[in-house]
């Protein structure tokens, strides 16, 4: 299956996730799995979509904070290197367990370094 790939380079933290939601809401009309590259024009931290703001603002005095389309914890941002994959409902990777499509992507980024 062909991939769609989009380097955005560095972003906004504010655009960087309001674009991964995007993507993440327009992938079922693409049809194809998206991985996306970005980096970040400025420190920030992200947090995950279920984590409460209050909570967040109080263990990191990193600002902007920035809530992302999916779960997780606080992730310090600045001269990071970033991607996000969004997968359309049907492929096989979309019924994944995160452990696995993690261990997957790193492989796959691990062995590209490799080469």
């Amino acid at each position: 299956m062909t991939w769609r790939l989009l380097n955005s380079g560095p972003c906004a933290p504010a655009f960087n996730m309001a674009l991964d939601e995007a993507l993440l809401e327009a992938v079922s009309l693409l049809g194809q799995p998206v991985l996306r590259f970005y980096g970040w024009n400025e420190p920030a931290a992200s947090f995950g979509y279920f984590q409460k703001f209050a909570e967040v603002a109080q263990a990191s005095l990193l600002r902007p904070l920035i809530r992302r389309p999916t779960g997780g914890g606080l992730v310090p941002h600045a001269a990071d290197w970033t991607y996000s994959l969004a997968f359309p409902p049907g492929h096989e990777w979309h019924s994944l367990r995160a452990e696995e499509s993690y261990r997957r992507a790193h492989e796959w980024i691990q062995a590209s370094f490799t080469q």
